[in-house]
Parts: C-alpha cells; structure tokens; sequence
C-alpha cells in the first residue's frame, strides 16, 4: 500500500504543479474572455439604444410629415407637431450625450435647430392664411348681402 500511496502523493504533486503552471494562462484567458463577453455586452446594449433611437426619428418624422401634408392641403386645424418633436430631439441629443456619442449628438443639434426654423416658418404660414381669411371674409358677406338683395327683389 505504500506505493499506491507513493504512487498517488506523486499524481498529485505532478498535478498541483501543473495546476500551478496553467493558473496564470488561464487567469489571463478567464481575463479576455470576460473582456470580450463585456464588449460583447455593450455592443449589444449600444445596438438596442441605436434601434430605440431610430424607431423615435422615425415617429417624430412620421408626425411631421403627416402634419405637412395636411397643411398643404389647407387642414389649419392641426396642432404643430413641432414641440413634441423638439422634446424628441432633445432627449435623445441628451442621452447620446450622457453615452459620449459627441458626433451623433451634433447631428441631432441640427435637427434641433431645423425644427425650431420649422416652427418659425409654420408660425409665419399661420398668420399668413389668418390674414387671408379675414380677407375673405368681409368680402364673402358683401357677396352675401348682394345676392339676398337680388333674391329678395324676385
């Protein structure tokens, strides 16, 4: 039995030293792979928030474009989608900014300001079909006043 003892004491002896050998490789590969599982980890985050930021672009220019063509249509009875949109802009220019995604923030910074010069432009467009309307309007009763003058005379 003192050679299976031997013979055991030796395996792990040889073991444990090999053991010792491998500890330092496969503290360096747990190392990279917890690196690469956290890269992993973020690009998939970052891509989620990228998605999550399209689908609220694609909503505010969705509004916008609804509320466009129905102006151009002469529908004043909307409200301007703008300020919804500002908010919009505003938000996600915040969290890429919290994100340091300096350049797409910038990007959205000219939205921003496009939006405002849309308000503006609307704003202008908006007094503009006021005034015509009450234009129209005195002219629309004289028109008025003058046919029931002829119908009454028959």
């Amino acid at each position: 039995m003192n050679m299976d003892q031997n013979n055991d004491e030796k395996k792990s002896e040889k073991q444990a030293k090999e053991k010792k050998e491998l500890s330092p490789i496969n503290e360096i590969e747990v190392e990279k792979l917890k690196a690469v599982e956290e890269k992993y980890k973020r690009d998939f985050e970052d891509e989620k928030f990228q998605e999550e930021i399209n689908k609220r672009v694609t909503e505010a220019e969705n509004m916008v474009r609804n509320y466009e063509l129905e102006i151009k249509k002469g529908n004043f009875d909307l409200e301007p989608p703008y300020e919804n949109v500002l908010n919009i802009y505003r938000t996600i220019r915040k969290e890429l900014l919290e994100r340091n995604w300096i350049d797409q923030a910038n990007v959205y910074l000219n939205q921003i300001k496009l939006v405002e010069e849309k308000i503006q432009q609307d704003t202008k467009l908006r007094e503009i079909e006021a005034k015509k309307i009450e234009k129209e309007r005195p002219e629309f009763q004289k028109t008025s006043a003058s046919k029931a003058s002829l119908f009454s005379g028959l």
